[in-house]
């Protein structure tokens, strides 16, 4: 196989979290970027649980912030998985 360096935007839940895992587990090396602290610890139990912690590097990445995006720059990828979204919220009347 031909381990590929992995960057994951929108890493820190649903199918950005799975996808980091799914692809750590084939062996890729795979930068999880999440948007807070707060889903690393999540992403940290979770890639302890399917023994993925030597392939996985998670790294905050709110695509909003212009240093974040700077700091995740700085990396040689292979791939990028462009998953995180923006959302907005409308106050219903």
């Amino acid at each position: 196989m031909n381990k590929k360096t992995i960057l994951i935007t929108g890493a820190g839940s649903g199918l950005g979290k799975g996808t980091a895992l799914g692809l750590a587990a084939k062996g890729h090396n795979v930068i999880a970027g999440v948007h807070k602290w707060e889903q690393k610890s999540r992403l940290i139990e979770d890639a302890q649980k399917a023994g993925v912690t030597d392939t996985l590097e998670i790294i905050k990445l709110n695509i909003l912030d212009l240093m974040d995006c700077r700091k995740a720059w700085q990396y040689d990828i292979d791939i990028l998985v462009s998953n995180a979204g923006i959302g907005h919220s409308r106050t219903s009347f």
